[in-house]
């Protein structure tokens, strides 16, 4: 269940930066709905427009994107 609470912590994290996901990024993401689908791709597509290269996640998916590092999380 969502926590707005946790969240409004988040927002202030130090160096966080929130990017606006507008039109521009869905027309990447239709590239890239070839490779993952759904929200996965709005997330590589936003990283690539924003010159994102690594990412955290458990998704095995996104190893399939060839400018993105996957880092994984340590369980």
């Amino acid at each position: 269940m969502f926590d707005l609470a946790n969240f409004s912590g988040i927002l202030n994290y130090r160096g966080l930066k929130i990017f606006e996901i507008g039109y521009h990024i869905v027309l990447e993401a239709k590239k890239i709905f070839k490779i993952l689908l759904g929200s996965d791709a709005i997330h590589a597509a936003t990283c690539k427009t924003y010159e994102i290269s690594d990412i955290a996640t458990s998704d095995n998916d996104f190893k399939r994107i060839d400018f993105l590092k996957v880092w994984k999380p340590l369980r």
